[in-house]
């Protein structure tokens, strides 16, 4: 576990995880120690590190992760024999002295063990035998929910659910973090791709929070502790033996039917423009009517909310502006609900939709033209979206809805 020196974990939402094309070639737990590129130029290769091998070592030898591990305000260290990282003359030694100092001690044990002093190229090798092969670990809606009906994670005392547990916003002012209930947000919202002004990353924090919580359970003498090997969250058969109990799980509830998210989400809302946003368009009609959106359905269909939310969870209108922002990477908000080619937008959604072999045989032939027919825009964009308004009032000469006209439901048509 190498903070800021190695790739350790690709760790993306289940919502955008295509289905495996290919068996895996190589081994998900091939860590890439690169440490001093980020000093100097290297003048060996990278070092080529299995994570999982090592791990196994050292509990046939009755030792856990503090083998090589500090432990730093209760909790682990992600760098290596380290708390923080330091000088490139110092970060080297950490390495070689450790390293090679416990591989001498192993063998010097009649162990079996990794290269001794002097065989730097067994290391530092170019072309690694083994390549990595290392699956992105998802977090679906599943998944979600059996750790929230999990009694191993108690609510905090003041709290009916457990969600505290990890979900929390960030005070500037008390300079700590603490939570906001009715607010969560995803992990990536605050924790990007890489570390940014002392937010840690989204594969430091993931392995913060969950690895070494799994590995906590493990030492309580949890049975199911859930996964802290690579291969277990990021092979393709603990993947597939994850999807296995997911459906094992769901098919045990009542209705079978996985509970929806309680966040305070309303059930169906008018999908139109809110000028709150910063756009300001007093007197400026929008050109179409609003589309009356069923919330609670689409959930059910979607492994996640970042099928369609991104990184936030805040309306989509936020980043995309009529004009198009940076935020929103200057996506505009037509764009964003119309874009074929995007997974997020309602009609690249609905495409892929399409394409399945219920709805192929038929929408194959419909013509994919570039200025659709206003009868096809009806579809959505309902004349009678109107009646939702109090004083029959209509959408379209008006630019933003107040919180009281956001309800969709008396326009929905039966079955939707």
């Amino acid at each position: 576990m190498l903070s800021g020196a190695a790739s350790f974990y690709g760790i993306q939402a289940q919502g955008e995880k295509e289905p495996l094309k290919a068996a895996e070639t190589g081994r998900p737990d091939l860590i890439k120690i690169d440490t001093l590129a980020a000093y100097q130029k290297l003048e060996l290769p990278p070092v080529t590190f299995s994570h999982d091998l090592h791990t196994k070592a050292l509990r046939q030898d009755k030792q856990d992760c503090t083998t090589c591990h500090l432990v730093e305000n209760g909790k682990l260290s992600l760098g290596y024999m380290r708390r923080q990282n330091t000088q490139a003359a110092a970060l080297k030694e950490i390495y070689h002295a450790n390293c090679i100092g416990c591989h001498m001690e192993m063998a010097a044990a009649g162990k079996k063990t990794g290269p001794p002093d002097g065989l730097c190229r067994d290391c530092h090798n170019v072309q690694p035998q083994i390549a990595a092969a290392r699956l992105d670990a998802g977090f679906n809606r599943v998944e979600h929910f059996r750790h929230i009906d999990s009694k191993l994670i108690p609510a905090d005392q003041n709290d009916k659910d457990n969600c505290s547990r990890c979900h929390h916003a960030y005070d500037p002012k008390a300079k700590k973090t603490f939570y906001a209930q009715g607010q969560e947000e995803t992990c990536r919202d605050c924790h990007l791709a890489k570390e940014k002004k002392g937010v840690k990353s989204l594969e430091q924090a993931a392995h913060l929070q969950c690895v070494l919580c799994h590995l906590d359970l493990d030492k309580r003498g949890v049975k199911d502790h859930g996964p802290y090997d690579c291969a277990d969250c990021h092979g393709a058969a603990a993947q597939a033996r994850i999807a296995q109990k997911n459906r094992e799980w769901v098919a045990a509830l009542p209705n079978k039917e996985v509970p929806r998210l309680k966040r305070g989400q309303p059930d169906a809302v008018l999908i139109t423009h809110d000028p709150k946003w910063g756009e300001d368009r007093p007197g400026k009609p929008l050109l179409m009517d609003p589309v009356a959106f069923d919330h609670q359905a689409h959930e059910k269909y979607n492994d996640d909310c970042r099928v369609c939310h991104h990184a936030s969870l805040e309306a989509c209108e936020k980043c995309h502006t009529l004009m198009g922002a940076k935020d929103g990477e200057f996506i505009n908000f037509a764009q964003a609900m119309h874009s074929l080619s995007s997974r997020a937008s309602c009609l690249g959604c609905h495409s892929r939709q399409q394409a399945a072999a219920n709805c192929a045989g038929c929408h194959n032939h419909i013509s994919k033209s570039c200025r659709p027919e206003d009868a096809s825009c009806r579809q959505c964009h309902l004349l009678s979206a109107e009646t939702a308004i109090p004083g029959g009032a209509t959408p379209s000469q008006i630019c933003a809805l107040k919180p009281a006209q956001k309800t969709a439901r008396p326009c929905l048509r039966p079955g939707t």
